[in-house]
């Protein structure tokens, strides 16, 4: 006679903020397929930002920062986190966050987590997840660890550097829930192609309002809006004025930036680097299609070239722009990739992917 097989019952979802991030809105789509199928779900959030619909109770240490934290708040929210977990038992607990203080994150790992630990990388940039003197998963991590990697090549990448063997299972979209977030009424902006993503240095938004700015697309009226928001905002805005252009927008950042989506020509990323970026899952599932460097990682696993998008080589600046020159004025061709887009987001449906975490969670349970 085979044993009960027992499922996880709670979840906790540690994130950095429940906003503004790909990682944290794949926390949030699978925070209500947990609900759904009868988990107990429960935040824990580092920083005061709460804007994505989501399911279960938030404990928001953002709440107890100070302005200027100082050394005695830092232990004060080390003091806050340890008491919430004595207080509590979680089946599994999922991190969804990157690792930028070493010390704190041993702490927290070591001595405070208590329940089954999924460590969740998603970015190729692996050591945001293992600092370089911690560079292997024995001398950071619990040896209980298990790791979840949202693309093939960072799994390859953690097993090569760091000693891990990670699950891949991709970030999830739900489409029919864009679909109908989507349809909310904007300002009509014409034609324009249309960022969206992280103020910050790996985004390259500066670049790309520059190669803009020079190209054709301006003068044939064709806009470029840029929807987020980070550290790079206001060097961003002031960039755009000293241009003296109005054809580029930067809208700041959108808690639903799906109807931007639809009504442009397309989306266009220009990363250094990514993980498995949600924002182009989620706009093949709107139906506009993506052009993108082919940068690790990702791109290249969403965008079939010439198919539902284009693959342009990596910070190939000319490239990208001839190529948005080129859609812009060939309507036809930019329409029949769209056709193909909503079909080749199916395998990442939140359904499907809620099915491979399920998997993962009773096996490690």
């Amino acid at each position: 006679m085979k044993p009960q097989q027992h499922h996880p019952q709670t979840i906790c979802l540690l994130v950095d903020q429940l906003g503004g991030g790909g990682a944290e809105r794949a926390a949030a789509w699978l925070s209500q397929y947990w609900a759904a199928q009868g988990m107990q779900v429960q935040w824990v959030l580092m920083q005061n930002v709460v804007s994505y619909p989501h399911a279960g109770e938030v404990f928001n240490l953002g709440l107890f920062k100070s302005a200027k934290p100082t050394i005695l708040n830092r232990l004060y929210l080390l003091w806050k986190l340890r008491q919430f977990f004595a207080a509590h038992s979680f089946d599994v607990i999922v991190d969804f966050r990157v690792k930028l203080r070493p010390i704190v994150e041993f702490y927290l790992t070591h001595f405070v987590f208590k329940g089954t630990y999924i460590c969740t990388v998603h970015s190729a940039m692996t050591p945001l997840y293992f600092p370089p003197f911690f560079n292997r998963k024995q001398s950071f991590y619990p040896k209980n660890t298990h790791f979840v990697a949202v693309h093939q090549t960072i799994a390859d990448v953690l097993k090569k550097q760091h000693g891990v063997k990670a699950t891949v299972i991709p970030n999830p979209v739900n489409a029919p829930q864009l679909a109908v977030w989507a349809n909310e009424s904007i300002p009509d902006y014409g034609n324009y192609w249309l960022a969206v993503g992280r103020l910050d240095a790996n985004k390259q938004f500066d670049q790309l309002i520059r190669h803009f700015n020079s190209s054709t697309l301006p003068q044939r009226g064709t806009k470029l809006l840029l929807i987020g928001d980070g550290p790079a905002s206001d060097e961003l805005q002031a960039l755009i004025q000293s241009l003296n252009t109005t054809n580029i927008v930067l809208l700041g950042l959108k808690d639903n930036p799906y109807p931007y989506m639809k009504k442009a020509l397309g989306l266009v990323l220009c990363s250094q680097h990514e993980g498995l970026p949600t924002v182009i899952l989620e706009s093949l599932s709107i139906g506009r299609p993506v052009v993108s460097f082919d940068c690790p990682t990702g791109p290249a696993q969403l965008i079939q070239h010439q198919h539902n998008g284009l693959l342009i080589p990596n910070q190939d600046w000319q490239a990208l722009i001839q190529a948005l020159e080129q859609l812009t004025q060939d309507p036809a061709q930019l329409e029949a990739m769209a056709e193909q887009t909503v079909q080749s987001v199916q395998p990442y449906e939140l359904s499907q992917v809620g099915g491979e975490w399920g998997r993962i969670l009773n096996s490690k349970f």
